[in-house]
């Protein structure tokens, strides 16, 4: 999980309620062991550390289609379906 350096200011600064759900599954998915969670800036140790990519269309798509890495991009719209 690389998140954006730019996720706990945006979510802090416009939806609070969402930010503590956010923060609560980030401590969740550290200390239960489900998988990195790299806050490290360099985009290219997060790409070759990854084994595929699961969200949005980003910047990163092309960096990571570079690396042959498999890229599974979400649709919102699918998610009441689950």
């Amino acid at each position: 999980w690389w998140p954006s350096p730019l996720i706990e200011a945006a979510l802090k600064a416009t939806a609070p309620d969402l930010w503590k759900k956010y923060d609560d599954l980030v401590s969740k998915f550290c200390s239960e062991g489900w998988g990195i969670y790299d806050t490290s800036l360099d985009l290219e140790k997060a790409v070759t550390l990854c084994n595929e990519y699961y969200g949005d269309d980003s910047n990163m798509v092309p960096l990571l289609r570079k690396y042959k890495k498999p890229v599974k991009i979400q649709n919102p719209e699918n998610f009441n379906e689950l």
